[in-house]
């Protein structure tokens, strides 16, 4: 470093990245929130609060895993996913600012960049 100038240590990009994720993710659940009625976030939070004869509750149900391919274990998969269609249009909570088919999470979207796209050239 010629000029005397030090890039922060990993720490510090840890810590500012772990903030930029808390606000980001703070942002995303306010507008999920913002797109729920009134009587959907209370069925969210029987979820949680309502509890079965043996102390689980409705959440923990819902998000029990798969079991093995049986008629009997496609029919409560069935019967969660009437539950989880019960408690309103997900699709409209989850509505973002991209347009269709272009989230950061879309399969194919670059997710770094290498040097040739940063302008940089090589020898």
């Amino acid at each position: 470093m010629e000029a005397g100038l030090k890039l922060p240590g990993f720490s510090t990009f840890d810590k500012m990245a772990s903030k930029i994720r808390t606000e980001v993710n703070a942002s995303i659940r306010a507008g999920i929130h913002d797109r729920m009625s009134a009587a959907q976030r209370a069925g969210l939070m029987r979820l949680l609060e309502e509890r079965d004869g043996d102390g689980t509750t409705l959440f923990n149900r819902l998000k029990k895993p798969a079991k093995g391919p049986a008629w009997s274990h496609f029919k409560n998969l069935a019967k969660r996913l009437e539950r989880v269609d019960g408690l309103g249009d997900t699709s409209v909570w989850m509505e973002s600012r991209w347009p269709r088919g272009r989230s950061p999470t879309s399969p194919g979207r670059r997710t770094r960049r290498t040097p040739r796209s940063c302008g940089t050239t090589h020898p």
